[in-house]
């Protein structure tokens, strides 16, 4: 039986064959957490918006699920982040915050941060 202290991270490695190595990393540095590498593999033209194949789950569902906001910090610098993004089963990055993190608070950041891209698209949030 595993202690309520013990961490398990996984790599991702389920993702489309036109996905580069450089936006691999970058999803595997969200998922763990680290900030630092993300905004290394950000400053090297990284694709913030790389999702994995089988969940269809985003660098921004993966800090918004693992309530890794240093990771979030680094990562919402990047003007090219879609907010918008839904996963395999519908769910946006702020869905995930609120009921997979339980953080409602960055729940509602990136809900406002979804609406206000929606907007600028002319579209109205579900």
């Amino acid at each position: 039986m595993l202690s309520a202290s013990v961490v398990v991270i996984f790599e991702f490695t389920d993702f489309d064959e036109n996905v580069r190595s450089i936006d691999r990393e970058l999803f595997n540095a969200a998922a763990a957490g680290d900030a630092a590498d993300v905004e290394k593999f950000m400053s090297q033209g990284a694709n913030v918006n790389v999702q994995e194949r089988r969940g269809k789950l985003s660098v921004l569902h993966i800090v918004a699920a693992r309530n890794a906001v240093p990771a979030l910090r680094a990562l919402i610098k990047s003007d090219a982040l879609d907010y918008t993004a839904l996963d395999a089963q519908g769910r946006s990055a702020a869905n995930l915050a609120i009921e997979v993190a339980d953080n409602r608070v960055v729940g509602r950041f990136l809900y406002d941060k979804m609406a206000w891209q929606l907007d600028q698209r002319g579209l109205q949030p579900a």
